[in-house]
């Protein structure tokens, strides 16, 4: 019995299809296990290539259902109109741009988060977190992000703000406030660091406080290397939604708010949205839409002319992209990217068969929850063999094997490609035939 354990480094398997299995040998016939870039999509059997979400902020300790637009305005609106994408909502339970008090202070603050966490009205969005106060605790400048170590000109040291009984302080009072609020921390796991800044022991405490991801870090060095998922942003009013010629034709009346989807104004910005997501797809195939959601829904010359551009550029992307495009929750493609990045794959012939092993990092489950109902791996298996007769699966430590069911298993021309549900450890058994 030979054994081959797969593994590929992040980058390329955010970049690649496929990643060549480490080592020098492999399991009997050559056989290896790869991931694909994202999870296949059984329904139409094919590679996703472009993996798309919306992330936005502010969600504050004042902050109502009523404020945020519902029903139908804003990111309410925006699900509306396209209810298969995914919203992460960035929450800051004590942010001092709000004044004094926490979420836990205001009752119809604290019923909204609650709401949005776990309603099941609001599934298609999820909260992240963006600190506790943003600003750090009586720091004379509000401008100043609450993890920034290069900040100057205030009543503070900012140097000393990677201390580890600080970044560990702040962690632990992030994480009792939404369990103060019934949200469990697997509902929480991404974060956007105030200002996108935050020391290496910033760093390791929100991994150890269980968050996965960092949303939006271009500013953070070796963000990886203390366990935290990189998700980066796609700041679309900068790249795209924000056309000063359509605002300004808007503005003064020389374009009517009743014709606008048809000028060039328009046609031009929509445009350059598209292209942002083909560059995208072209590259790590992550489309994070990030805003400010009162920016993106601004008001100007009797219409919303910033969302009606990323309105329009999501239409053309998803016509675009059939078959080809995923829609995560932010969570589904954080833990997928860590489960890619640190899972251990190992590959074993036995008895005219295989089994696959997956073993996800350790502290993967904790934060994974109910985990990812559609994982995928692909299994290349020896020239000789065209067909499968079965394809089980079973959780790790000894349980009952159980059928996957037909539709969740197909060749394709890298090897057998199979869909599974994971929470911990698994086997996957196939059987040629």
């Amino acid at each position: 019995m030979t054994k081959l354990i797969a593994a590929c480094s992040f980058l390329a398997a955010l970049i690649l299809f496929s990643c060549s299995p480490a080592g020098t040998g492999g399991a009997q016939g050559g056989a290896a296990a790869v991931w694909p870039r994202f999870p296949a999509d059984p329904r139409v059997r094919g590679d996703r290539t472009l993996a798309v979400l919306y992330s936005t902020g502010n969600l504050g300790p004042r902050t109502t259902l009523a404020q945020l637009g519902y029903p139908g305005r804003n990111i309410f609106r925006l699900h509306e109109d396209h209810p298969q994408l995914h919203v992460v909502l960035m929450s800051c339970p004590a942010n001092r741009y709000s004044g004094e008090g926490t979420v836990l202070d205001s009752r119809d603050a604290a019923a909204t988060w609650r709401m949005l966490a776990l309603d099941p009205r609001f599934d298609w969005l999820e909260l992240g977190s963006q600190g506790y106060t943003h600003s750090p605790p009586d720091d004379s400048d509000l401008n100043h992000h609450e993890f920034s170590l290069s900040q100057e000109g205030c009543n503070i040291a900012h140097s000393g703000l990677d201390d580890p009984e600080y970044v560990t302080g702040r962690f632990n009072l992030i994480r009792s406030a939404y369990r103060s609020l019934e949200i469990p921390d697997e509902r929480v796991v991404l974060l956007r660091f105030p200002g996108m800044t935050a020391g290496p022991r910033a760093l390791a405490a929100a991994a150890e406080a269980g968050f996965v991801a960092s949303m939006g870090t271009s500013l953070i060095k070796d963000l990886t290397l203390h366990g935290l998922i990189e998700i980066p942003d796609t700041r679309i009013l900068r790249k795209f939604a924000q056309s000063d010629p359509l605002e300004k034709g808007l503005a003064n009346g020389r374009l009517k708010r009743e014709t606008v989807a048809e000028s060039e104004e328009m046609k031009g910005a929509v445009a350059l949205g598209v292209a942002v997501a083909e560059e995208a797809a072209r590259g790590s195939g992550i489309l994070n839409l990030s805003d400010v959601w009162n920016e993106t829904f601004a008001w100007i010359g009797g219409t919303y002319p910033r969302y009606l551009i990323l309105d329009a550029v999501l239409d053309a992307v998803e016509e675009r992209y059939r078959g080809r495009i995923w829609f995560p929750r932010g969570r589904e493609l954080a833990l997928w990217l860590a489960l890619v990045r640190d899972a251990r794959v190992e590959m074993t012939s036995a008895g005219g068969g295989y089994v696959v092993e997956i073993t996800p990092a350790e502290g993967w489950a904790r934060a994974a929850g109910e985990g990812l109902a559609e994982a995928s791996i692909i299994v290349g298996l020896p020239a000789a063999i065209e067909s499968v007769s079965a394809v089980r699966i079973r959780a790790g430590g000894g349980a009952e094997w159980r059928d996957i069911a037909p539709q969740n298993h197909w060749m394709e021309r890298r090897g057998l490609a199979v869909v599974f549900p994971i929470r911990g450890p698994v086997e996957l058994q196939i059987t040629p035939g």
